[in-house]
């Protein structure tokens, strides 16, 4: 929070995505979709680039499986699809992307 604050987004992701595991870890998933949503939010200040993107992309990785966990399928599926659509917008090489993006389907697919 105190990066927030102080207008520093990328300690502030880094803060909220390490917080969010660890909560995952104790099975505190109310806290850890919280922490995911402000680490998200909090991408819109970053400047448009790749690392933005496929940080974007990852953070709604893990909200998608949060939500699958706590039962909660249409917006798991939905974080799903929103990280394939960050990740259409990086340039990873062509092998690691379509890889990326082929898990991402399938996982939003078996919900």
């Amino acid at each position: 929070m105190h990066y927030e604050q102080a207008a520093l987004p990328d300690l502030a992701i880094g803060y909220y995505r390490r917080a969010a595991e660890s909560a995952r870890h104790v099975f505190a998933n109310a806290e850890a979709l919280d922490l995911l949503e402000r680490a998200i939010a909090l991408t819109a200040r970053l400047p448009e680039s790749e690392h933005r993107s496929t940080l974007t992309a990852q953070l709604h990785e893990a909200q998608g499986d949060v939500l699958g966990v706590i039962a909660r399928r249409a917006e798991s599926r939905e974080s799903y699809e929103r990280a394939e659509v960050c990740l259409r917008r990086t340039s990873i090489s062509r092998k690691r992307g379509c890889f990326a993006r082929s898990r991402l389907v399938g996982r939003a697919g078996s919900i």
